[in-house]
């Protein structure tokens, strides 16, 4: 039992750490001249959130660091 808890702590911590990187490399929002090409509106907001694919990165982070607690 307790090799299978620490084993997810690993790999909660894995995830954890190849999202932040992953978040330092995401690029900046788009300039006003490109922003017609990108779907306006907060995070939360309307259309974007509807399309997205998956939840924002510091999300994701903040649910594995909540999980591994």
């Amino acid at each position: 039992m307790a090799a299978g808890v620490r084993a997810r702590d690993i790999r909660a911590t894995l995830l954890i750490n190849a999202l932040k990187r992953l978040q330092n490399l995401h690029p900046a929002p788009l300039p006003d001249k490109m922003a017609a090409f990108g779907i306006s509106g907060g995070v939360g907001d309307g259309l974007k959130r509807l399309f997205m694919t998956h939840p924002p990165l510091e999300e994701r982070i903040a649910a594995l660091e909540a999980a591994s607690d």
